[in-house]
């Protein structure tokens, strides 16, 4: 708690205790195992390299007992179903259908965590969570939804000249990507098409894809998008496909937990509505490219 607030002060209003008591507790701590875990000066506390590097550790102690305490009292909050989601497909897919998960499950009350993580933990209270990439993930339980694709994309009024050599425009344009490993790349692309890629220079990496996908909504660039955040936006016409190439991506979207999250009735109950919204929509991919 003190590393989350940043100082006793902020731990001590967390847990409703004095700064004292927070303060001798920590001290009791650190005489106990023998070294300190803190910097401490007049303005601030910090964990030294000591607390860092136990860090990790005392987290996975806490995770581990709150899954046993789970599995021993049942499913914790059964009316409750706490998600954790990438922003991006939340922003794109999830939220705008959310209505239709309460219409169907009306007694669930669905309670959305955006977390730009990879890996996936229950230590903020999370049920379930949603994650884009490959089923590795130790020590938990994964089930797959769908693999996805990625298109180019752009606002209608960016490119209107069908007679114009599409890629003489595109050097023209700013090329919007996103900075993950797992984002699809303009070189690859431009390559695998046959174009030098050092042609094409006018170039902007955005760490988030719903940014990356708003800014093409704004007419700010030509954008490489996962057709599952773009979906909805290309079949209400706000964007366009220039070219009609699609990049089958080795990458997807899954669910992952630790296995017995699976057995509860309100994760069995998302997975059901989820895994068949999803085989709904145009970009849902069973196949590995």
């Amino acid at each position: 708690m003190v590393c989350q607030a940043g100082s006793f002060k902020g731990a001590a209003e967390e847990l409703h205790i004095t700064q004292a008591a927070v303060s001798q507790q920590i001290r009791q701590l650190e005489d106990w195992l023998g070294f300190q875990l803190f910097d401490r000066t007049h303005r601030q506390i910090q964990l030294n390299s000591t607390g860092k590097e136990l860090l990790p550790f005392v987290q996975h102690g806490f995770e581990q007992l709150a899954e046993g305490l789970q599995r021993i009292s049942g499913v914790p909050a059964p009316n409750v179903l706490r998600l954790s989601v990438l922003p991006s497909f939340a922003s794109a897919w999830l939220l705008p259908r959310v209505p239709e998960f309460q219409d169907q499950y009306p007694d669930i009350n669905l309670q959305i965590d955006m977390d730009r993580a990879q890996a996936f933990t229950t230590r903020s209270g999370n049920d379930l969570g949603i994650r884009y990439g490959l089923a590795e993930y130790p020590g938990m339980h994964t089930e797959w939804l769908s693999y996805d694709s990625v298109l180019l994309v752009c606002h209608p009024l960016l490119y209107q000249d069908d007679s114009e050599d599409v890629w003489d425009w595109l050097r023209h344009q700013y090329l919007l990507a996103g900075q993950d490993p797992m984002d699809y790349r303009w070189d690859d692309f431009l390559t695998e098409n046959g174009q030098d890629p050092a042609q094409y220079r006018r170039r902007l990496h955005v760490s988030d894809t719903w940014a990356l996908t708003e800014m093409a909504l704004a007419g700010q660039g030509v954008a490489l998008v996962r057709r599952s955040i773009c979906s909805d936006a290309l079949e209400k016409g706000q964007l366009i496909r220039p070219l009609e190439l699609t990049h089958d991506s080795h990458f997807g979207y899954l669910l992952v937990a630790p296995e017995h999250h699976f057995r509860w009735p309100k994760v069995q109950a998302f997975q059901t509505w989820i895994t068949q919204a999803i085989q709904q929509t145009a970009w849902y991919r069973a196949d590995h490219p």
